[in-house]
């Protein structure tokens, strides 16, 4: 596995978090949802049955975001920012914005349709 600049490559961030939802469902089915049915113990207030899907969704939006920093940072985009964002990291400005790579800073006319 090769390191570039301290971080792992991208096929490695994947295959981790495709592994990550694989055992996130495995846990949430018939029959690995059975481990994990039991009211007790409590933790925050709630039944492990509660709590334990609640930090399985927290824990997938972290591996999603990982992956979204893993995918910019390897196609040369700085990681912070994000859609919306006035950086131009492959968000949308709106109309007259920069957005991102590939979209013009003026609006297109429009075209109407045959028959109008």
């Amino acid at each position: 596995m090769k390191r570039l600049g301290g971080r792992p490559p991208l096929r490695a961030v994947r295959v981790g978090v495709t592994l990550f939802f694989v055992l996130y469902l495995l846990t949430v089915i018939w029959p690995g949802g059975i481990l994990f049915a039991g009211p007790e113990p409590f933790i925050l207030g709630l039944p492990f049955s509660f709590f334990w899907p609640t930090s399985l969704v927290v824990l997938g939006f972290g591996a999603l975001v990982l992956l979204y920093w893993a995918e910019e940072a390897d196609r040369g985009h700085p990681p912070s920012g994000g859609p919306g964002t006035s950086s131009g990291a492959g968000g949308f400005d709106g109309p007259g914005g920069s957005g991102g790579p590939g979209v013009s800073g003026s609006p297109r006319p429009v075209q109407e349709l045959p028959g109008e």
